[in-house]
């Protein structure tokens, strides 16, 4: 966040004014080795994407970096290449323990579209908290059948809630929409066939 010159807050805020004029996202996540209460708000509300403290963990990074990249590949390419659902991922979870994933992935399949629904009536109804909570809710099962599409939009409407950030939410909700409805339908090939 403190850099010569121009700070972080600064640099992103003339970033997002830019892009307000010509168009597109460059997407900014804050790195600072102060993890200052407030510091985090400051910094989404300044317009970055996401907030690390020091020191970094390459995984909280990797997550972070395929967070707003995922968002924004979801937005620019809707059928993308990658699979809904990686089952190599899925199955590890489990030790291979196949009757164990079949009764996970129907207790998800049963749950999803109320999950889906508890989502879109909290936006409709500009309540953050409940958006919040109910994408924090399908969030887990999405990242256990490593839905990364699906689970990166999830993530991301959790964020948005947690910021109040309903307009925003309001763009993202379709897309998530868009990749449940290819993770969902191969949940259920899953449980019709031998798995």
């Amino acid at each position: 966040i403190q850099m010569p010159d121009m700070d972080g807050l600064e640099a992103t805020a003339a970033i997002r004014q830019r892009e307000a004029q010509r168009g597109g996202h460059v997407p900014i996540i804050a790195m600072t080795a102060h993890a200052i209460k407030g510091d985090r708000e400051r910094c989404l509300a300044a317009g970055m994407d996401q907030y690390l403290s020091k020191p970094i963990r390459p995984n909280q990074l990797l997550e972070a970096i395929s967070t707003v990249l995922g968002v924004r590949a979801a937005q620019h390419s809707p059928s993308g290449a990658e699979e809904p659902v990686d089952w190599a991922h899925a199955k590890s979870t489990v030790k291979g323990d196949l009757r164990l994933l079949r009764s996970i992935v129907q207790a998800f399949v049963e749950e999803s579209p109320r999950l889906i629904e508890d989502i879109r009536q909290a936006i409709a109804a500009g309540d953050a908290k409940a958006l919040q909570i109910a994408a924090h809710t399908i969030k887990g099962s999405l990242r256990y059948f490593g839905a990364r599409q699906a689970f990166d939009l999830a993530y991301k409407l959790e964020e948005l809630g947690r910021e109040g950030k309903l307009a925003d939410a309001q763009g993202v909700f379709p897309l998530f929409q868009q990749r449940m409805g290819e993770v969902v339908p191969r949940l259920m090939e899953f449980l019709g066939g031998s798995g």
